[in-house]
């Protein structure tokens, strides 16, 4: 969904945003720390609100599935906010 690339040599695409279906729930990871001292971090802010938005609305429908057990590996235990809405 967010792509970063890491630098100009190794040209990595990074996932910084992504959602899935996780045993019948949406769920969309984010690996910026949007929950943290919000008011004084105005991008932070603004970004947490729009990913609030975009899950609250229409769009969001998450096409692919991932076990439980492979989002913990993925995720380790990175600082990772990951937010959920029942269907």
């Amino acid at each position: 969904m967010v792509q970063v690339i890491d630098d100009w040599f190794t040209n990595r695409r990074l996932g910084l945003v992504f959602e899935a279906q996780i045993n019948g729930c949406s769920i969309l990871v984010c690996g910026s720390d949007i929950t943290t001292n919000l008011a004084g971090r105005h991008a932070a802010r603004q970004f947490r609100c729009a990913l609030l938005d975009y899950m609250a609305g229409g769009s969001f429908c998450p096409q692919f599935q991932i076990a439980p057990d492979a989002l913990g590996r993925a995720l380790g235990h990175q600082n990772t906010c990951v937010i959920h809405r029942d269907r």
